[in-house]
């Protein structure tokens, strides 16, 4: 079987004789994220490829890639490494950042990259793949659940709220992911896990609930659950 990115960042990173936590100090991510690399639950894209390699002393073309040069036609902005079988779905991940934090103004929702994803996973949730985006979070305020880098999957079919769930959520031009607590009095709370950033909780009435966009249902973390 091939080495995968991950594999090459962590034989890179031993071979420099750095930690996980040592090596998201000198590049400026979360561990969490170097774990996810590391993984191959999700891939560095643009910069953080540079800043790899030039930390690990390798090139970039080797982490990427394996190799000393690029493929012809090949793009440093991938996903995942390895091949797509027949039991596996290619999911379109959206060109946005979905911030778990105050939000982030998106100016569009266009599919330019795909994650893999096996099929059984869509039989084991009940959910079509058609009906399936990825979403890649930024910010750190729904952790421990969610950390900046995830890549998430959004069931788009699940858009009635329901109390204590994870949405992909639009307030006017604000994308975000958050809890929705539905309240005693009738009102829903948009909430952050991460209850350092409990300034960001929205509190929206039953009148100004169809101001709020529901995207989808996050129902897993690329190679776990939410």
């Amino acid at each position: 079987m091939k080495k995968t990115i991950g594999g090459r960042i962590a034989e890179a990173r031993t071979a420099a004789g750095l930690n996980q936590s040592q090596l998201a100090a000198k590049i400026g991510v979360t561990p969490q994220s170097i774990q996810h690399w590391e993984n191959d639950r999700t891939a560095p894209r643009g910069n953080r490829i540079e800043e790899l390699a030039k930390t690990l002393e390798v090139t970039p073309e080797w982490l990427t890639f394996g190799s000393s040069t690029a493929p012809e036609g090949a793009s440093g902005e991938i996903i995942h490494s390895y091949e797509v079988s027949s039991y596996a779905a290619q999911i379109p991940l959206l060109d946005i950042e979905l911030a778990a934090g105050a939000g982030t103004y998106a100016n569009m929702e266009v599919a330019t990259e795909h994650v893999t994803v096996g099929k059984e996973i869509f039989v084991q949730h009940g959910i079509a793949e058609e009906q399936v985006v990825a979403v890649r979070v930024k910010g750190e305020s729904m952790s421990p659940r969610l950390h900046d880098g995830d890549t998430i999957l959004v069931d788009t079919s699940d858009k009635i709220p329901k109390d204590q769930q994870v949405y992909a959520i639009a307030v006017e031009e604000d994308l975000k992911v958050k809890r929705l607590v539905r309240r005693m009095d009738g009102n829903w709370l948009i909430r952050s896990d991460n209850r350092d950033f409990a300034d960001y909780d929205e509190v929206i009435s039953p009148v100004n609930f169809q101001n709020l966009r529901v995207i989808g249902r996050v129902f897993m973390i690329m190679m776990g659950e939410i």
